[in-house]
């Protein structure tokens, strides 16, 4: 092939399509791109800034675009292709930043991907390029798909296949109105419900192919298997800001300037008296107290993509007062890694060689303590700090804040809880312990030298018939279960008392960090090393997203026991759960029933409040879209003579059949080159003669027929 044809074949390749001039196709395209864009941009891919640029850009673009749609656009192709060099060149040099972890590249990939879809809109003058704009729409509201962790992504994917289908719609109308289409010699008799039959079954085709397009989608979901089910390739990790905490100690910016946190900023003054948040937990900070009453509301803090749910602990106590529970020491070990944090074991851990792994990505959704939530017992993390601090307990610690869109991921090895063997092992004071040091046994059978005595003698009794460690532990459960009862609206303690006595004996109610306390206190009785372990029930598992969805109220408080050769092992008796694990879930569906019923209600109620406001704005729209359509209308009816109208109805008619009518073009010449002929339109321009050219204009009756003539043509 010589050098000429190749260069015919390219320029042949490059060339224009024909301009297109419909305005609704291009609102329809631009409505489309813009729906993707802001869906894409709404989850952090770029600077803060481009959410402004990027949308107004677009708009700024497809006019443009219009604008030039029939020049040459040399000039432009190459400004853009400069454009593209740019942005490569800025993807290039974030890559360089992001180390080995490839998850990271997720988000430069869809930032690449906003600017090439922006500069792209500032040259589509023809058809197939908006089909084109429209196909990489699509691939953009997939990119914010992938990245979204909210339900709320789907009101985006709704509008945008809005948009699309009546931008494909409106192109394929538009494509048709090209096709010359030369008109019948006779004229059928006029029909006045052939416009609206034709709109209806355009309307049912679309009806139909949307209800077959739903129903096909909610089979797939019905049979698909639960995200995260897999192991992952890549881990997903992000930090919207380094804001550097002082000192590595806790922080909870959510109990504001509270006791119990170092709550400064990141220079280390601090931020004067500040209100609690209302989903700010207690229990996150150096000390917690089982009289505080009151729970955090329903705002989720963060999002969990795992397989199964789980505990996401935060850190334990283990010092108890009678009231308040502290932690012992809090010297914390820094450890690095890059890219991955091999996480030590800290005392009593066990991980035993049938412990599969079980991988959490946790996004946050509202500023909180500086805790690396996870499942026990945390192996590795993937953190986008290079370093944490480690607490003896197996806390873990983020030396900077962690804000909404923060993300990391941690690798837990599970104890593996076999519940035939640890009922068949006896159990004995003497070698409770075994496998602590001495200081750690000292600290976590620690109790209080003013602890009511009968605490101890309602242990003994309730786990006298009971031979195991693992016996006891169910049989206090069990008691519990049927003694007490779980409530945040409890009577205030008394000055003085003891919490877990007041709990046990006077009032048989409370909430979990009262009934967790009361089992880590009876077991200590009886010489069993335990502790308060707080973080984060499960939550609600999104059937839709995968995801865990954890709400401020699914702070949560439990008992960490320690069973020689198996280690610390988790025990919920708020919820009477034997070792607070469930199992995997295997399909996408699992959950649905009880996800809609908590959800349904204040969806619905926020449906209704945005649907009332938008047929209010809708009404008051339509009325003042009305009433200048109306105005304009009556100016343009009283500029206009009868037979100007007439005309430019005609000349409708031949722009929809490919006929435009040339300069200096009469009447009955471009009616002849229409193919259009017969007694009623020789009638029709003899009565439009009369009305350019006679004195006398034509009777009512003749207009009123010539009129027929037309609108028997517009109806085909």
């Amino acid at each position: 092939m010589s050098i000429g044809s190749v260069a015919r074949s390219i320029k042949s390749a490059n060339a224009k399509g024909v301009p297109e001039s419909s305005v609704p196709v291009r609102a329809a395209t631009l409505a489309a791109v813009l729906i993707a864009a802001n869906a894409t941009l709404s989850q952090q891919v770029a600077a803060p800034w481009a959410r402004v640029v990027v949308p107004v850009g677009l708009v700024g673009a497809f006019t443009f675009s219009y604008a030039a749609r029939f020049r040459p656009g040399f000039v432009v192709k190459l400004l853009l292709a400069l454009g593209m060099l740019g942005a490569s060149a800025h993807f290039v040099g974030q890559l360089q930043g992001i180390g080995q972890n490839a998850a990271a590249a997720q988000r430069p990939l869809a930032e690449l991907f906003l600017w090439t879809q922006l500069l792209h809109s500032f040259d589509v003058p023809a058809r197939r390029d908006l089909r084109f704009s429209l196909t990489a729409s699509a691939v953009l509201i997939g990119v914010g798909g992938v990245l979204s962790i909210s339900s709320g992504f789907a009101i985006s994917l709704a509008l945008w296949a809005l948009a699309s289908g009546i931008g494909l719609y409106l192109m394929h109308r538009s494509e048709l109105r090209l096709i010359p289409r030369p008109l019948p010699a006779t004229v059928a008799p006029p029909s006045s419900t052939r416009g609206w039959r034709s709109t209806r079954t355009h309307l049912g085709t679309i009806s139909r192919f949307t209800l077959a397009a739903a129903l096909f989608a909610g089979s797939v979901f019905l049979v698909l298997p639960a995200s995260g089910t897999a192991r992952a390739f890549t881990f997903p990790v992000n930090l919207p800001s380094i804001d550097r905490i002082p000192g590595g100690g806790l922080v909870n910016p959510s109990l504001g300037s509270s006791a119990g946190t170092d709550n400064s900023t990141g220079n280390g003054t601090d931020t004067g008296e500040t209100p609690r948040a209302s989903f700010g937990f207690v229990g996150f900070s150096k000390e917690l107290d089982t009289a505080a009453r009151g729970r955090p509301d329903g705002t989720v803090v963060m999002r969990v993509r795992a397989n199964k749910p789980g505990f996401w602990r935060g850190q334990s106590f283990d010092r108890w007062d009678g009231r308040r529970w502290q932690s012992s020491s809090d010297k914390s070990r820094l450890v690095s890694g890059d890219g991955v944090i091999d996480l030590p074991e800290f005392e009593g851990t066990i991980i035993e060689e049938a412990s599969e792994e079980f991988v959490q990505t946790v996004y946050v959704d509202k500023p909180g303590p500086n805790l690396v939530f996870g499942a026990s017992v945390a192996t590795k993390l993937y953190f986008p700090d290079r370093s944490v601090l480690v607490l003896a307990d197996g806390t873990v610690r983020s030396g900077v804040k962690l804000e909404k869109g923060a993300v990391y991921t941690v690798i837990s090895k599970r104890p593996v809880a076999n519940e035939a063997v640890l009922a068949t092992r006896l159990f004995s004071p003497t070698t409770a312990a075994v496998g602590l040091g001495k200081p750690a046994q000292l600290a976590y059978t620690q109790l209080p030298d003013a602890l009511p005595t009968r605490i101890a003698a309602l242990a003994q009794e309730i786990t006298a018939a009971e031979p195991s460690l693992y016996g006891k532990v169910r049989a206090i459960e069990a008691w519990m279960g049927a003694h007490t009862s779980y409530s945040i609206d409890t009577p205030a303690l008394p000055a003085g008392a003891d919490a877990v006595d007041t709990f046990l004996f006077d009032q048989r109610v409370g909430f979990c960090e009262q009934i967790a306390s009361a089992l880590v206190v009876m077991l200590r009785t009886l010489g069993v090393p335990a502790r308060l372990g707080v973080g984060y029930a499960s939550g609600d598992r999104n059937p839709f997203t995968g995801l865990y969805e954890v709400k401020a109220s699914d702070a949560h408080a439990w008992t960490e026991v320690f069973f020689p050769g198996h280690g610390w092992l988790t025990f919920d008796p708020t919820a009477d759960v034997p070792f607070a694990e469930d199992d995997e879930v295997p399909l996408a569906r699992d959950g649905i029933s009880r996800f809609l019923s908590t959800q349904l209600g204040p969806l619905l109620a926020r449906a209704g409040l945005v649907a009332m406001w938008s047929a209010g704005v809708a009404a008051l729209a339509g009325l003042a879209f009305g009433a200048v359509r109306l105005v304009r209308w009556r100016r343009r009816l009283a500029a206009r003579t009868w037979s100007d109208r007439w005309n430019h109805r005609l000349d409708r008619i031949g722009q929809r059949c490919g006929h435009t009518r040339e300069a200096g073009q009469t009447t009955r010449s471009f009616v002849t080159s229409l193919g259009l002929s017969g007694q009623g339109w020789d009638a029709a321009l003899a009565t439009l003669d009369q009305a350019a050219f006679s004195p006398d204009l034509p009777c009512d009756d003749a207009r009123l027929a010539a009129d027929a003539v037309l609108s028997s043509c517009e109806r085909r």
